[in-house]
């Protein structure tokens, strides 16, 4: 498990999540997403090194894009060599690559094709 926050001078913080995010980590990755959202506009979720993700960690992520948006900020995600990993957990738990998650709650969905960051 690894969690490392990149802050370059004059470019977007990226949060790296590597290995296994759970619950285990869950309020770690809240507190270091709070943290940056008062400090930034925007922030990238990287989870290219993420080998086992479950949905606690799905939903926390949806939530701080909903906080961001509130904000009129904008937090998003790279999924990179993990996304057939996020899209057999997101499928399984109600969350559609086209159509994004059931409640509608956000106006960027994070899990969305079209909506995301993958760069």
């Amino acid at each position: 498990m690894g969690i490392r926050m990149n802050k370059n001078k004059g470019k977007q913080p990226v949060l790296v999540l590597e290995g296994d995010v759970d619950i285990s980590i869950a309020a770690d990755i809240k507190t270091r997403i709070m943290d940056v959202m008062n400090e930034t506009d925007s922030l990238t979720v990287d989870l290219g090194g993420v080998e086992r993700l479950d949905i606690s960690c799905v939903q926390l992520l949806c939530a701080a894009n909903r906080s961001f948006e509130k904000k009129s900020k904008r937090l998003n995600v790279i999924t990179g060599k993990g996304d057939s990993l996020c899209r057999t957990l997101l499928g399984s738990s109600g969350y559609d690559a086209h159509d994004g998650c059931p409640e509608k709650k956000c106006r960027a969905c994070l899990w969305k094709k079209g909506d995301r960051n993958d760069g």
